[in-house]
């Protein structure tokens, strides 16, 4: 609705971009891959836009990971984000080539994918966290509370990257159990779209 709400044409950083002044529909790139762009929640999201204002283009998988950027879509309006084998930094590359209008941070998605600064981000903007402790092998030291110890030493993987599943919260053998005496670790399975649980599944918003 912000978006329908601007006047035309949308403000660019660069004349890279399509020219809307020339064209009825503004372009709205989908950079993400397929699983995920064309989702039920991305077509969802997408069928809510006024089809006289915005055109879809969906980059697809073959474009994204095989194609140079130089040969990807033009487009006016961009919302990208990270998926498992998605190239960030490829991605990050087209928008510093084309310089669209920007619906989402890509850089913001390296926080992202390092849950130690997620939780100190969330914990700045006075968001309540779990109770957690952080393995950290890379000299990374929180900044935030965790509710208890927030970094612990000892053998375990580095905690940075979401992707190889390696950033866990690990919970030192001295702290107490975060939910009192008799927790049981949930078994938990992550997919590309959504969640298993002690198995239940949880679908993800995107």
């Amino acid at each position: 609705q912000d978006l329908q709400s601007q006047q035309h044409p949308l403000p660019r950083q660069s004349s890279n971009a399509s020219s809307v002044g020339t064209c009825n529909k503004i372009r709205l790139g989908v950079c993400a891959m397929d699983k995920k762009a064309r989702s039920k929640p991305m077509s969802e999201i997408l069928k809510r836009l006024d089809s006289l204002t915005f055109e879809p283009v969906f980059f697809g998988d073959d474009m994204i990971l095989n194609e140079p950027v130089e040969n990807w879509p033009i487009c006016d309006v961009l919302i990208a984000f990270y998926s498992n084998g998605y190239p960030l930094e490829k991605a990050e590359r087209y928008v510093a080539l084309r310089q669209p209008y920007l619906l989402n941070d890509l850089k913001m998605q390296r926080t992202l994918m390092d849950r130690r600064r997620v939780y100190d981000l969330l914990e700045e903007s006075g968001i309540d966290v779990p109770r957690h402790v952080f393995m950290s092998r890379d000299g990374y030291v929180s900044k935030g509370t965790g509710d208890g110890p927030k970094n612990a030493e000892g053998d375990g993987e580095n905690g940075t990257d979401d992707d190889n599943n390696n950033n866990h919260h690990h919970h030192h053998h001295n702290a107490p159990p975060p939910y009192g005496d008799g927790y049981d670790e949930p078994e938990i399975d992550e997919h590309d779209d959504h969640i298993e649980v002690n198995g239940v599944v949880i679908n993800k918003p995107f």
